[in-house]
């Protein structure tokens, strides 16, 4: 790609009086913080003229939002040329021989299933074989692009004289129309309640017409609530510009940011406070409810340059991966871990991602805060419930941190490395002591099977790995008595 632009810029480019800029995130990105690695990219790298894309063995590693970051880069651009066009999307392929092992075969089988995505998208995908035959077909197609360019096919261009709906609706209607193509960026008066509720009216009535399920309603409902929330209280004035992407490919999600005027906001900070809180004895509010409701809290920087700083989120609407053996059990408490992009764990029919949740049980098991634990385990213990069923499932097994606990109190029990465990260990621990918890490993993958293994050789349980033994367990303690009753 470098000779053949830097070719066509001596030449046809500059015939033309055009100048081919070469972008790719190892040369135009810079460090940042975001939900992952693509989210920074995608925040500092515009769309841009004429996209390419080369495919060989892999498809990439999940983002949570796409089944890789190229392939949210693609569907970003696609995005674009469905509303404006003025994009050349080049999608390449490489038939080169090659000897798979067996994650190769995964990943060419998702690899696959995403071509095939894009042809019935439209998109008319070129192959090659090998890097000389790309280079030659490649600078063949952009000579071409070159060729028939001017300054009108320019994106940026083409958007500018867009007449399209205006950047910042200011009706419910309009409001509602932008939410149902996808995206609404909107700016009020975080003060105006009569403006905000009837926001939120909409959102929810848009995502309900997207098919949504009540609980993801619900929880994007008093996200939006809490953030605006925030900016009434912590920001300089109560002026509010919120971002609401609505996703509905791969992984359904609606991500939110809301930016305000004022300082940027600490987020591990204000977690940290309002944890303490808590502790003490006052109320789950502001970004602790946000961070048990939604994934992925982080700061947003988009609207930066207008002096405004933001805080975004992603709340997921995701099918369990999990058996959902311990459900149908009605005296069992159900908990599932499920490694995947992103890793989740069920606490019953509530889905929490990996990140903050993680970051709470942390916080709880060394501070010994049972409001903490309380917020998410204590819904699961209603009258009748007198035994733990927990499962492991899952075929992406990411690195994990090893995690260290100093136990600062004896009311905590504490013998796991792991945050989650640890804080299910010291909610759970008198069904611990009496062995009436169930660990069920429904996966093959190393990680979450070694995990599984690991604690239940530290509480000299079972780790079982087939359903049949798992259900003649839950069984077996469902016919004896709780001796910790």
């Amino acid at each position: 790609m470098d000779r053949v632009v830097t070719e066509l810029n001596r030449g046809i480019a500059q015939e033309r009086e055009l100048i081919l800029d070469l972008i790719r995130w190892e040369t135009h990105a810079r460090p940042g913080v975001g939900a992952d690695a693509q989210d920074v990219i995608n925040r500092q790298i515009e769309v841009p003229d004429v996209f390419i894309g080369i495919f060989w063995k892999r498809l990439g590693t999940p983002t949570g939002r796409a089944p890789s970051g190229t392939a949210e880069e693609i569907e970003r651009v696609l995005n674009v040329w469905r509303q404006v066009g003025g994009i050349e999307i080049l999608i390449y392929f490489n038939q080169s021989p090659q000897t798979p092992t067996r994650n190769d075969l995964d990943e060419l089988a998702r690899l696959h299933d995403f071509l095939e995505e894009l042809k019935e998208d439209g998109v008319f995908v070129w192959e090659y074989d090998g890097a000389q035959d790309f280079e030659a077909k490649v600078r063949g197609h952009l000579t071409g692009v070159v060729r028939g360019w001017s300054p009108e096919a320019s994106v940026k261009s083409t958007t500018v004289d867009l007449p399209a709906q205006p950047t910042s609706p200011t009706s419910s209607g309009e409001w509602h129309r932008a939410l149902a193509g996808g995206s609404l960026n909107v700016e009020l008066d975080a003060r105006a309640r009569d403006r905000v509720n009837t926001l939120v009216s909409e959102v929810r009535a848009a995502l309900k017409e997207c098919a949504f399920g009540n609980r993801t309603v619900d929880r994007v409902a008093v996200v939006l609530l809490e953030l605006l929330a925030n900016v009434r209280q912590h920001a300089d004035d109560s002026s509010a510009v919120i971002e609401i992407d609505v996703r509905t490919t791969y992984q359904r999600t609606v991500s939110i940011d809301v930016y305000h005027r004022g300082v940027a906001v600490d987020i591990a900070g204000v977690l940290d406070a309002n944890q303490r809180r808590l502790h003490e004895g006052d109320h789950e509010h502001g970004l602790l409810k946000v961070a048990r409701l939604a994934g992925h809290l982080h700061s947003s920087y988009k609207e930066e340059e207008a002096g405004r700083h933001g805080v975004g989120c992603y709340v997921y609407e995701l099918e369990p991966l999990h058996s959902g053996l311990f459900r149908e059990y009605a005296f069992a408490v159900p908990i599932a871990i499920e490694y995947d992009s992103p890793k989740r764990y069920w606490l019953g029919d509530d889905v929490h991602v990996t990140g903050q949740f993680e970051q709470a049980m942390r916080f709880a098991v060394q501070w010994a805060t049972k409001p903490l634990l309380d917020l998410y385990f204590a819904r699961l213990v209603t009258p009748g419930k007198s035994c733990l069923g927990v499962e492991v499932t899952g075929h992406i097994a990411p690195s994990e941190p090893a995690w260290e606990f100093e136990n600062a109190t004896p009311r905590a029990v504490v013998r796991s490395q792991d945050p989650v465990q640890a804080g299910i260990e010291a909610y759970f621990g008198h069904w611990f002591r009496s062995r009436r918890v169930v660990l069920f490993a429904n996966s093959a993958d190393f990680t979450p099977l070694h995990s599984m293994r690991s604690w239940a050789q530290r509480w000299n349980l079972d780790c079982l790995t087939d359903i049949d033994s798992c259900r003649a367990r839950v069984e077996t303690l469902a016919a004896s008595p709780d001796p910790s009753r």
